[in-house]
């Protein structure tokens, strides 16, 4: 399978730490039940892109 794409993962991982820390800002901020709830689940979103990020890196470190 041939890389379409070039991912600086370092950088990725970041931008997606600094959204987490958004959400959480704004969710703080809300008192509506059912926005906390999404706020929470797009946090789980991105956690778990968080560590395909890293099991991607991971994988491409093995492959040198």
């Amino acid at each position: 399978m041939e890389n379409i794409t070039k991912t600086d993962y370092s950088t990725t991982e970041a931008t997606v730490l600094e959204v987490i820390q958004h959400i959480n800002l704004v969710a703080g901020a809300s008192t509506d039940a059912n926005e906390a709830m999404k706020f929470s689940q797009a946090v789980l979103n991105l956690a778990n892109t968080l560590n395909t990020i890293d099991q991607m890196d991971r994988n491409k470190k093995c492959q040198k």
